[in-house]
């Protein structure tokens, strides 16, 4: 967002509808309150993602190599300052959070106490007060995180366990509560093959966004085990730094990742996509014919977003797609023939010609 330093404000209306002018101008004129939160993060630049240098290599193939380190869970743990976290989202009014408390049943639980979250029927009850003290009405999401403290070595600094919206007049105060049950304190252990609850300290932390944490409550949890039971574990992803590699993956996924090997001549169906069959030569004519009709519908000018997104879509569509959201301009007989010419039939040249022909 380079220009994000010459505006005042930023309004994100996200897939908002057929009104979204009108929601627009009721929020840029104060009429109604934005009260939203951003659902992900945003880097400073793409080369900041995790998985910038893994995503998108291999057009039919994509190595989740970042593991559990996606979004603030892996911005936090790098170290990696970002545009907007998670959760982010501002007001026009203002939030005051107090008072956290954790219970269990009746009990409340500090640092003097413990919970027991051994079990799958166990639960915890965290409550804190939110007042509005701005002087217009409006919402705010309380964010719930837990920040493991175990000696736990593959973990993020914290997850979202939980969060609720509240809807407050200028002035008025609430009491909020959200429930956790033990899977908010669980990880999987490959050696039990189960989902165990490390025995330990955990804080449970109240925010406005995952950067906005305004309580804090140190909790001690029993669990069904003292230590999880790793393999051993590539030092990327306890310490991350830079990207991780495939190679650092392979290890904790256990098996060989195996290169995608594309389709080639006699192996395609409708499946594929016309950028998968455009080194036969009649393929290479119908995606002209194409890029002339595309181009043409929008405006002529090759350089237009319009006209790069709408040839990237058909280009790299299935051609089944084409078939069924083409609305007669792709016919089911054209892209049958096209693909037997580029498995080497090329008895459906002379259908195919002639289909293109009356088209």
């Amino acid at each position: 967002m380079p220009w994000l330093g010459s505006v005042k404000a930023v309004l994100n209306l996200y897939l908002g509808g057929q009104a979204v002018g009108e929601a627009g101008a009721e929020l840029l004129y104060g009429v109604e309150n934005p009260s939203g939160k951003l659902a992900e993060t945003y880097p400073i630049s793409y080369e900041d993602c995790s998985s910038s240098e893994t995503f998108g290599i291999n057009p039919r193939q994509v190595e989740y190599a970042e593991s559990i380190y996606v979004g603030y869970r892996y911005y936090e743990k790098a170290g990696i300052p970002v545009q907007f976290p998670f959760g982010h989202g501002l007001s026009y009014t203002r939030f005051k959070f107090a008072d956290i408390q954790v219970k269990m049943g009746e009990s409340v639980i500090d640092t003097s106490s413990a919970c027991n979250m051994a079990d799958n029927e166990s639960k915890i009850l965290v409550s804190c007060k939110v007042k509005n003290i701005g002087d217009r009405s409006g919402a705010e999401t309380i964010q719930v995180y837990v920040a493991d403290q175990t000696p736990d070595i593959f973990k993020a600094e914290k997850e979202l366990k939980g969060f609720y919206k509240v809807y407050l007049e200028a002035g008025e105060e609430k009491e909020v509560s959200l429930e956790l049950d033990w899977r908010a304190f669980a990880h999987y252990d490959v050696s039990t093959g189960k989902w165990e609850v490390l025995t330990g300290k955990y804080k449970i932390l109240i925010g406005s966004s995952s950067e906005d944490i305004r309580l804090m409550q140190e909790v001690n949890v029993e669990g069904t085990v003292d230590l999880l039971g790793y393999e051993a574990i590539p030092d990327w992803y306890i310490r991350p730094s830079g990207k991780p590699t495939v190679s650092d993956f392979e290890k904790i996924y256990g098996q060989e990742i195996k290169p995608f090997e594309p389709e080639r001549p006699g192996e395609y169906t409708l499946l594929n996509t016309m950028n998968d069959m455009k080194e036969n030569p009649v393929v290479q004519q119908i995606m002209s014919g194409m890029r002339e009709g595309i181009l043409q519908s929008c405006g002529g000018d090759e350089n237009s977003s319009e006209f790069l997104f709408t040839i990237s879509s058909v280009y790299n569509t299935p051609l089944i797609r084409l078939v069924q959201q083409g609305g007669g301009a792709t016919p089911l007989g054209l892209m049958q023939a096209a693909v037997a010419c580029a498995n080497g039939d090329m008895s459906a040249a002379g259908q195919l010609a002639a289909m293109m022909g009356n088209m």
